[in-house]
């Protein structure tokens, strides 16, 4: 059985969502991008989600055969395995936590940004295509229905884009304080100015 979700690999919801379906008699069985597989069977186990480098998955599969595997864009994976919290091979992996949701909302903010741009320009080129027509009522009501589309398209994919980077950047915030790790965060500068002042007499 396949089963189509949006989850960040790895993530709390994703693995709630995994042992909702164990529950149900369904085992993961494979991930490939946003499609899980999944085999039916009485004695579905719950899965844990545990982040890795990609030399450590290579070592660890063939020893702890895990459901499932997913490696990110470098040398960062996802292992899905049966193994109990005392089992884990990685006790700590805020570390690469912090890498994923970092990169997570990242490539929320890129898709925020590249909607808004693609739908802006559409508006754009509709706007340029009807100034070379002959003015009617028929074109002025389309254009206008058109752009009022187009604003609310754009108006749809902030609130959805900017609702993925919040909840990616309130991890990443809880997770540097957990690990220390604030490399590439923004931290406030203070200036302080020295003016020269007339001494007192």
């Amino acid at each position: 059985m396949q089963k189509h979700r949006f989850y960040l690999k790895g993530s709390a919801a994703e693995v709630a969502w995994l042992n909702r379906q164990a529950d149900a008699g369904y085992q993961l069985a494979a991930i490939h991008g946003c499609t899980y597989q999944f085999e039916a069977t009485p004695t579905a186990k719950h899965v844990v989600a545990e982040y890795l480098p990609k030399t450590t998955l290579d070592l660890m599969t063939p020893v702890f055969k895990p459901f499932a595997t997913h490696v990110f864009h470098d040398d960062l994976a996802v292992v899905y395995s049966p193994v109990t919290p005392e089992q884990r091979v990685v006790n700590d992996d805020a570390q690469y936590r912090l890498a994923a949701y970092r990169h997570a909302r990242d490539v929320a903010l890129n898709w925020l940004n590249g909607w808004v741009l693609a739908i802006w320009l559409l508006m754009s080129a509709a706007i340029v295509l009807s100034s070379q027509l002959q003015a009617t009522p028929l074109l002025t009501r389309i254009l206008l229905t058109s752009l009022g589309l187009g604003a609310a398209l754009i108006v749809l994919g902030i609130v959805i884009g900017a609702r993925a980077a919040l909840r990616c950047h309130r991890k990443v915030c809880r997770l540097i304080q957990v690990t220390g790790d604030d490399q590439d965060t923004w931290k406030p500068t203070f200036h302080v100015l020295f003016k020269h002042q007339a001494s007192r007499r």
